[in-house]
């Protein structure tokens, strides 16, 4: 999915107490198709992981700019 451009960036903390927890910031065309991505993930499908779908937006940070492909933000020259 990262290489088709749906999945911009993820990560998760580096705790491993109850407070431990990922974040995977991608595409879709609705929260419904969220869900649906999410629902496919592995570790969710599997119960190891749980999702929570969250809309948003955001903007390159300075010294980025956007790929004319609307890939992820590439750092400028």
């Amino acid at each position: 999915m990262a290489a088709a451009g749906v999945v911009l960036f993820f990560g998760r903390t580096l705790t491993t107490d109850a407070a431990t927890f990922g974040i995977v910031v991608f595409r879709a065309e609705s929260p419904e198709a969220a869900r649906r991505i999410m629902a496919d993930d592995p570790a969710v499908a599997a119960g190891v992981m749980r999702d929570e779908v969250r809309s948003g937006s955001a903007a390159p940070a300075r010294g980025c700019r956007p790929r004319p492909d609307g890939a992820a933000a590439t750092r400028a020259a």
